[in-house]
């Protein structure tokens, strides 16, 4: 099993870097992307640890953005003898702070979702991730079962007062779909903007994480299809979840903030 958290995809896009102090803005290719960094070829040399922002300007694959990051390592590629770019360096760096946008566009992505990164020299088209785990409908008997145990849980069902139960499974569907390389389209809000006025901590991402596992298992699927499943619902955690209750937000002016105690 690839010991990524998660895969690489190619793909051919250019973006523009700003670095240093001053933010000195440069050009570079993209030549492999994750949802957690990239690598590109570059024409300046850039440190270990430096600092810099990725700005993509909005093409296929990726929409416009600007995610900072932390460069990894960089070589010089003439050293290699390598000449298939008009750039000097190849440059690995990670993210630092990811927001939702390139998230989901990179999760889409990674998981085959691009018809370009699927194709391989004329070869076969593989299935994307959404297909191989057998579509909506799979997606939809799981959101079902998982909400199902939520809206029963002692805890979390203070979550779900009010709440249409079914507009919900099918929202996180689409959602799910379209982050696993599907052609289903979400055009519900962010995580971030979802969940702003929703107390969750740590430990009630867990519960729900925890439950989501079992009704991967309880849906007879591989432990390598659930693993896959598991990291790419992970992978928004940071954007839900809250340490404080201060950091709850209500997304409109007659909006309530919902903080469901302990019981």
């Amino acid at each position: 099993m690839d010991k990524r958290r998660f895969p690489r995809v190619q793909l051919e896009q250019p973006i523009s870097i700003a670095y240093g102090r001053d933010q000195v803005l440069a050009l570079a290719d993209i030549v492999d992307l994750t949802v957690e960094g990239l690598a590109f070829n570059t024409e300046v040399e850039l440190p270990g640890g430096m600092g810099l922002f990725v700005i993509f300007p909005g093409a296929e694959g990726v929409g416009e953005n600007e995610v900072p990051a932390e460069v990894v390592r960089c070589i010089d590629r003439e050293k290699e003898n390598a000449f298939d770019s008009p750039f000097q360096y190849k440059v690995a760096c990670r993210f630092i702070a990811i927001n939702d946008s390139y998230l989901m566009d990179a999760l889409y992505l990674v998981h085959g979702g691009s018809l370009k990164s699927r194709v391989n020299e004329g070869q076969e088209i593989q299935p994307s991730f959404f297909e191989f785990v057998g579509g909506s409908e799979t997606l939809d008997r799981v959101h079902k079962n998982l909400y199902s145990k939520l809206m029963e849980h002692d805890w979390l069902k203070g979550f779900f007062k009010n709440v249409d139960g079914e507009k919900l499974v099918q929202q996180v569907t689409h959602f799910m779909g379209q982050n696993m390389g599907g052609d289903l389209k979400y055009n519900g809000t962010s995580p971030l903007k979802a969940h702003r006025h929703l107390f969750v901590s740590e430990e009630i991402f867990q519960i729900r994480y925890s439950l989501l596992k079992k009704c991967l298992e309880e849906e007879g699927l591989s432990e390598d299809i659930c693993d896959r499943w598991l990291r790419i619902d992970k992978a928004f955690e940071k954007s839900v979840v809250k340490f404080d209750e201060s950091q709850c937000f209500k997304r409109f002016a007659e909006d309530q903030i919902v903080i469901i105690p302990k019981p």
